[in-house]
Parts: C-alpha cells; structure tokens; sequence
C-alpha cells in the first residue's frame, strides 16, 4: 500500500510493505526540486515573490488537471470541456454533454470536466497524438507508482507502454522512429523544458526496472505546449532518450540525490492539527457570530 504525503513544497511517499513495515520515501520531483535554475531567480525576481507563488501554484494546479483527464481518456472514456458561459453555448452540445454526465454516472463510468480551453486542446493533441502511433502502441499503465529500495526514493509514472520497431512519434519536422520494439515511460509536460526534467524521467525508468524487473529501452518528454508548428501534432515536442542516454542521466540524478540525502538526513513528513471547523464566538459577543 502506498499513500502520498504533500508537506508545502515536499513530497513524500508512505509505502507499507507486505512485511507490514511502513517506511518514508523522498520522491523524485523533491530531489530534482533542488536543481539549480539561474533562470528562475531570475523570473521571481522580474515578477516579484508574491506572484511568482500565484502562477507557480496555478501552474501544478493546471498539470494535475491535465494528466487526470489523460487518465481518464487512455482508458477510453470521455472528457469535456464546459467554459463559464456554458449554458449559453451551442444548446445541441450543452444537450449531449448532460446526456454523457447522466449516462457515466449511472452506470458508474469515469469521466472528466475541464473549464479551459487551452487544457482541453492539451487532450485533442494526446487524442491526435494516439491516432497517429495506435498501430504500434499498447498502453499497460498511467499513473503508477514506482520506487526504488536500492535509492530510497518514489515517483509516480505518467505512462508506461509498449511501443513496436519502427512506429514513428510526431515530433514537428523531427519524427522519431521507434529503434526496437520494448517499453518505454513517458513523462507529460504541460510547462517549459527544463534540464532536471531528463534527471526526473531516468529516476522514474530505474525504479520501474526496480521494482517490474522489466527493461525500459527508451523514455519520452512530451511537452504538450510547446511553439511547434508543424508535424502531425503541432504544439508537440518530444525529447526522446535511448537506454545508454537515460542510463547516463541517472548517474547525474543519484548524484543530487545523494547531495539532497547529505543536506537533509532527518527527511520526513512532520505531522501538524488541523481544525475541521473555526469558531470564534467572541468576535461579535453571540454564541454564533453577528445576528441579523
């Protein structure tokens, strides 16, 4: 059994093992998290702390929302979009959406709502993206969890399939051909290109070698907003790396790793109240706050 604990900005995985033994993992974003990134001093420093935190916050806000809806429709079911103004939108589409709600929920099938534009476009490009590699791909899993006993750390896995020899991924005028059939991880990206990222996707790699016993033979970062162009998917990039290439990045993340363990030994959730229900009678002298 594994939960995930958000401690502010750290994150941590509790795995309770069959033993019956529960331990606390690092997790792999908390280590790269720590990588240093001149430009983003630098952008905190043009926008100010305060906004920094706002758009920062609604950027993990916006990822979560994208990956849950590719979540739901990997596995087939349907995800819509509704904007603010939807009830005075096309009243044919307001009338099917309703009909999908009321079906899903009657029969108990996931489904997804999104309020913006520029994430619904996000999942029209995955959908666009699968229609384009289908022949060639059997996805096994989203959304799982992988860690390593070896490294002490933990990850979740946007995506593990199998890809066949030669299938080609749309990539702008750069299409890259699947060199040997095997699985491969992905990684989504709905922000910029960032170096930890390959860090991040190799850490995820080696634990689900770890823990599967399955060799992974290459690894992609899709960067689902990006300025391309062209291609079969425009505003997809993908960075793809071989084994040897992602073997070569792990090095690199088991040497922050091993930083991040030196800097932080005593590394664990800390366990803090939390009230349910605030009431401060007092404020207005009634039981109950002011009475009108």
């Amino acid at each position: 059994k594994i939960k995930r604990i958000a401690y502010y900005d750290d994150r941590f995985y509790d795995i309770l093992f069959a033993s019956g033994k529960s331990d606390f993992f690092k997790s792999v974003t908390t280590v790269t998290g720590t990588y240093y990134k001149p430009g983003l001093f630098q952008w905190v420093k043009d926008v100010g702390g305060e906004n920094a935190d706002r758009i920062s916050f609604e950027a993990k806000r916006r990822g979560s929302r994208v990956h849950k809806a590719l979540q739901v429709a990997s596995i087939g079911c349907p995800v819509w979009l509704e904007r603010e103004d939807f009830e005075i939108q096309d009243p044919e589409l307001v009338a099917q959406t309703r009909y999908v709600r009321a079906y899903c929920e009657k029969n108990s099938i996931p489904y997804y709502v999104l309020h913006d534009q520029d994430e619904q476009e996000i999942v029209n490009k995955w959908e666009q993206f699968y229609m384009v590699i289908r022949e060639g791909y059997k996805l096994k899993q989203r959304e799982q969890v992988a860690y390593s006993l070896k490294y002490r750390y933990a990850c979740t896995l946007d995506e593990e399939a199998e890809y066949q020899e030669g299938v080609v991924l749309p990539n702008g005028r750069n299409p890259i051909r699947i060199p040997v059939s095997g699985i491969y991880i992905a990684d989504d990206k709905t922000g910029g290109e960032y170096r930890e990222h390959k860090l991040q996707i190799a850490a995820n790699a080696e634990a689900y070698e770890e823990l599967t016993g399955d060799q992974v033979q290459g690894v992609f970062l899709r960067y689902w907003d990006s300025t391309i162009k062209t291609g079969k998917v425009p505003g997809l990039k993908i960075i793809y790396l071989t084994r040897d290439e992602w073997k070569v990045e792990l090095e690199q993340f088991l040497h922050l790793a091993a930083m991040f363990d030196y800097d932080h030994r005593d590394f664990q959730p800390k366990i803090r109240s939390f009230k349910p229900m605030i009431h401060v009678p007092e404020l207005y002298g009634t039981p109950y706050g002011r009475q009108t």
